[in-house]
């Protein structure tokens, strides 16, 4: 999958870095990082990337940050449940490290290696940092109506 990243980012003109700080790989314009990209390959264990993969990505200023990560097919569907709660622990964790500037992807997929591409299983999930609000209470006003 590496491979793939890297041509991938050679074709869209991107210079390659690899293993750079913690990440595996980084693809650069101008001498500035535009994407991290992390690669876990040690399918199911899902705590795990929480711990060391995000916390990696989330120490590197880029504009996006890419977890690829894979599960047998057999766990698929309950690692993908693993991965919601991961999903909003990397939200909380983009918050506190004050990281607005950046987006998240999250990619998963399935270990086993198919012939045809159609046979694979890929979940993907686009993550921002964001504070919504709610008012609980609003002061009474002109624009209120009795």
């Amino acid at each position: 999958m590496l491979g793939l990243l890297e041509q991938l980012g050679k074709e869209k003109r991107y210079a390659i870095r690899k293993e750079k700080l913690r990440v595996d790989m980084a693809w650069s314009r101008d001498s500035r990082d535009l994407v991290a990209i992390e690669h876990e390959n040690e399918g199911g264990k899902v705590s795990g990337l929480l711990d060391d993969e995000v916390e990696n990505l989330l120490s590197v200023a880029c504009p996006l940050l890419v977890l690829v990560t894979y599960f047998d097919r057999s766990e698929f569907d309950k690692n993908l449940d693993e991965l919601d709660e991961l999903k909003e622990q990397a939200k909380q964790k983009m918050f506190q490290k004050r990281r607005f500037d950046a987006e998240f992807l999250l990619v998963a997929g399935d270990c086993d290696t198919y012939a045809r591409p159609e046979d694979q299983f890929w979940a993907a999930y686009i993550l921002y940092p964001s504070i919504s609000a709610t008012p609980f209470l609003c002061p009474p006003g002109p624009w209120e109506v009795e």
